[in-house]
């Protein structure tokens, strides 16, 4: 199975355990305790962070009432729709993983000095206007004059 595959089975199966470990009025720090795993460990196999081990599986099953065969086959159906699902809303679309859209390395980037440069311009803004001044004009209005290092300001 491709690792994008194994990584939407585990969230589909993490997501039938949820539903029903709910149905049986359980919390994750009860079904947890019952098949000997840290209510952090279950959180993970729900949120399809972890993949439950085929010992875990037959220990949920049998807190659920059924078979391991049952469980696991409520699982690969639940999977089977997901993917028909899928198939039929194909559409070009970001890879996933974990549930999250990946990002090239520049793209954070730009963001963050994206907003650094409006929180600068904010911050001239409201610096200007808290000293009684008018905002900078968007235009160069400063020439240096050559050799003297002095600037004078643009007369319209």
């Amino acid at each position: 199975m491709p690792q994008r595959e194994a990584d939407v089975y585990a969230l589909v199966a993490g997501r039938v355990i949820a539903v029903l470990r709910e149905r049986h009025g359980l919390t994750q720090e009860q079904l947890a305790t019952q098949v000997e795993l840290t209510q952090p460990t279950l959180s993970r196999i729900e949120r399809g962070v972890a993949h439950p081990d085929p010992y875990t599986i037959r220990k949920m099953a049998k807190v659920f009432g059924m078979s391991a065969e049952q469980l696991t086959h409520q699982i690969d159906d639940a999977f089977q729709r997901t993917a028909a699902l899928t198939v039929q809303n194909a559409a070009p679309a970001p890879a996933l993983v974990a549930g999250q859209a990946q990002l090239e390395w520049w793209e954070p980037v730009v963001a963050i000095a994206g907003v650094a440069g409006l929180l600068g311009l904010v911050a001239l803004v409201i610096g200007g206007l808290a000293a009684g001044s008018q905002p900078p004009r968007v235009a160069a209005h400063v020439a240096r004059r050559v050799g003297t290092g002095r600037v004078r300001p643009y007369k319209p």
